[in-house]
């Protein structure tokens, strides 16, 4: 009996053992396979190198934290990111971890900072929205999530269906330097008002892949930039993310609300701007050059040029 007794109890142990190997390997690989999916979909959606320091699930409350999302600046540019965030947390409906879509009730980011660059070579934001839209006319293309679940470039296989995104505490560095003088114009500026976006991707659609997830909140914050910039964003910049923004396919398709209004809606408001800053830069050049042609008459009096007219 006392036998039997033994083989039990070390039958018991040795079970709870087995389970807490493998529920340490579980919490172990969800992490990383959480980790490899967010890069990698960074990655494939901007065209850049992403790398997230650590994320934190809970399996069985459905909490989740992010730290240190980095994604890099594109090649010959000043700044080392494109874009850093410094926090970030989940709220998991912990139901659909094993369905091909999960599902996401909050997400919160805050300390988020944006690089805008340009310069004689070109422009950093030239270069993301030329992937961007390469990621979303790829995306449209596919119906469902892709059957690799081995973590692809788009992120992986599983679908994503996220209910609220909160997206607070944004500034902007801003580098400009496009007469290529070496006589660059730097400034921060700070978004007044958070990014507040529902129902990213559908259950119906199998979800939104990682990589459209991504390429959806970057435009998001583009437009933003550009609508709550005002006069603070150099107007040849703000036209171009503006036109840029505008020739995504995609961006208003998915369903996503910003603020009780569409996405679309937004971008089609940021165009209005975009032209009314663009035609307001063109009357400030008509100006300049009239400046110009007055200013070079005067040199010529000076030194006692012909009184003929100046050439332009």
């Amino acid at each position: 009996m006392i036998k039997l007794i033994k083989r039990l109890v070390i039958f018991v142990v040795a079970v709870l053992l087995l389970i807490a190997v493998g529920v340490g390997v579980l919490f172990f690989y969800i992490d990383n396979i959480a980790k490899t999916g967010i890069e990698k979909g960074g990655q494939y959606a901007l065209g850049v190198p992403t790398e997230l320091e650590s994320i934190n699930i809970s399996i069985f409350s459905g909490k989740c934290d992010l730290n240190n999302l980095r994604i890099a600046n594109p090649a010959g540019f000043e700044f080392a990111h494109f874009m850093k965030i410094n926090k970030g947390e989940f709220a998991l409906d912990t139901t659909t971890l094993r369905s091909d879509v999960i599902a996401i009730d909050k997400l919160h980011f805050t300390g988020v900072e944006l690089s805008i660059e340009k310069i004689k070579s070109g422009a950093n934001y030239q270069v993301i929205l030329d992937n961007l839209q390469k990621t979303m006319a790829s995306d449209s293309q596919t119906d469902k999530p892709s059957e690799d679940t081995s973590g692809g470039d788009s992120g992986g296989g599983k679908g994503f269906v996220i209910r609220d995104i909160l997206i607070e505490d944004i500034s902007v560095n801003i580098n400009m330097d496009a007469l290529g003088l070496g006589a660059a114009v730097k400034k921060t500026i700070r978004l007044k008002e958070p990014i507040h976006l529902t129902n990213v991707g559908s259950a119906e659609d199998a979800g939104a892949q990682m990589s459209t997830v991504i390429a959806q909140l970057v435009q998001t914050m583009l437009a933003e930039i550009i609508r709550q910039g005002g006069g603070l964003i150099p107007a040849d910049i703000a036209g171009e993310l503006g036109k840029g923004l505008e020739s995504i396919k995609g961006l208003s398709d998915l369903g996503t609300q910003i603020i009780g209004d569409t996405v679309g809606g937004t971008v089609k408001e940021v165009g209005k701007v975009t032209k009314e800053v663009t035609q307001a830069a063109g009357d400030a050049t008509k100006q300049v050059g009239k400046a110009a042609d007055d200013l070079l008459k005067g040199v010529g009096g000076l030194f006692g040029g012909k009184k003929e007219e100046a050439p332009k």
